[in-house]
């Protein structure tokens, strides 16, 4: 299984590329959005294309050199002992969680959005053949560790064992 896309194939991942234009669709015009592990940086340009606003990625590598002026991006980051030092609108955080030592950690940081929380998650069982997976997620895990926030949209996504979750601040 590819933990990460490589540039060469990006675009032929409908599952991945499907929830950045979900994501788009929640984003407002200038908003600053924050993708925690953009990988190569494609999101930004699926995103961007849709919507005009202000781009800052984070991950472990340096985005691709074809996605690099998109936006700002932020290279060899712990994603176990991050934390964001600015403030931001949105958060798009895709298949992650599950990677990381402790996931309340980046759940936490990642709901310091200044508006929405748009994360996926595994749904279903992947540690058993997945090596990175360090975690499985249920729905309810997912919804207790957002428990802060108004879910708003959930939409399953079987073929990717995942599911999208957009989180608001609580009413």
């Amino acid at each position: 299984m590819v933990e990460r896309i490589p540039v060469e194939t990006w675009r032929s991942w409908p599952g991945h590329l499907y929830r950045y234009e979900l994501a788009a669709e929640f984003i407002e015009p200038s908003e600053m959005v924050l993708d925690v592990a953009c990988g190569i940086g494609y999101g930004a340009s699926i995103m961007l294309a849709q919507k005009s606003f202000d781009y800052v990625g984070v991950d472990k590598v340096e985005p691709a050199e074809e996605f690099s002026h998109l936006g700002v991006f932020y290279s060899g980051i712990d994603l176990d002992s991050w934390r964001p030092s600015f403030e931001w609108d949105v958060t798009v955080c895709f298949e992650t969680l599950e990677h990381v030592q402790n996931p309340k950690h980046l759940a936490e940081q990642v709901s310091k959005a200044g508006r929405l929380v748009i994360v996926s998650v595994p749904t279903r069982p992947t540690k058993h053949f997945n090596p990175y997976h360090l975690h499985d997620f249920t729905v309810d895990d997912v919804l207790e560790l957002f428990a802060g926030h108004e879910l708003l949209h959930i939409e399953d996504q079987p073929e990717e064992l995942s599911h999208i979750f957009v989180f608001g601040p609580k009413a």
